[in-house]
């Protein structure tokens, strides 16, 4: 798609999935924060700024619903939840969290590419409307 470099933060506990997601995604230009655990996530946002979160729901130590709540208390990022858990009450419950969008795995890299895309793309639009 060739990007702008937008920085991304993943949190994913699942070594192989994160290191193939992150492949594919930097391959395309984008900026990647890859991480596994729910308090790197927090230690992560509380340091640097990014563009979009990406986030696991089943991770070892915190519910990505939690810090989907989390990330949209603090930063005006996007979010996309990206998880297993496909049935409508966990969906919905992503979307309370906070999420912009809910993909589930295994989830389309030409998909996940494009959310990544149209969320950052937003969000810098709107920084530069607010700086002018």
């Amino acid at each position: 798609m060739n990007n702008p470099t937008f920085k991304i933060i993943f949190v994913e506990d699942d070594q192989d999935l994160r290191e193939s997601i992150v492949q594919y995604l930097e391959d395309d230009g984008i900026s990647m924060t890859a991480i596994g655990t729910a308090h790197e996530f927090i230690s992560c946002l509380d340091s640097d700024t990014f563009d979009v979160a990406i986030i696991d729901v089943g991770l070892p130590d915190l519910s990505g619903y939690v810090l989907a709540e989390y990330a949209r208390l603090k930063t005006d990022l996007g979010i996309i939840m990206l998880t297993a858990r496909g049935k409508i009450e966990a969906r919905v419950q992503g979307y309370l969290a906070g999420a912009d969008l809910y993909l589930v795995k295994p989830v389309d890299m030409n998909e996940l590419l494009a959310a990544i895309t149209n969320l950052a793309k937003r969000r810098t639009e709107r920084s530069r409307q607010t700086d002018s």
